[in-house]
């Protein structure tokens, strides 16, 4: 699936001494779709590592608007190519340690 990422924006503020950071947000279009996700966060999880967090939205019966496999191959994909461009806007590589 083609999908491309727009008006990535790196976060800062979240404390390295948090269980969950938020790195970086990101609007998601899937050209075969023609729609485009508003609102998905990049984050770094102490004990899971880096993952992609669909928009919070939620349906009428209060179930998740969006949801896709936290460790599936979808989310690690798009979490690596997002780490990838704040990596690049950053001007260096990925520490969970550092605040960016």
């Amino acid at each position: 699936m083609d999908i491309e990422i727009r008006n990535f924006t790196p976060l800062s503020g979240d404390s390295v001494k948090s269980d969950v950071r938020r790195l970086a947000r990101a609007n998601i279009y899937f050209s075969e779709l023609e729609t485009t996700l508003h609102g998905v966060t990049l984050t770094w999880h102490r004990h899971k590592g880096l993952g992609v967090m669909p928009p919070n939205a939620r349906a009428i019966d209060g179930k998740p608007g969006v949801r896709w496999k936290v460790d599936g191959v979808f989310q690690k994909s798009l979490a690596g190519q997002m780490i990838g461009m704040l990596e690049e806007e950053t001007g260096r590589p990925f520490d969970p340690l550092m605040t960016h």
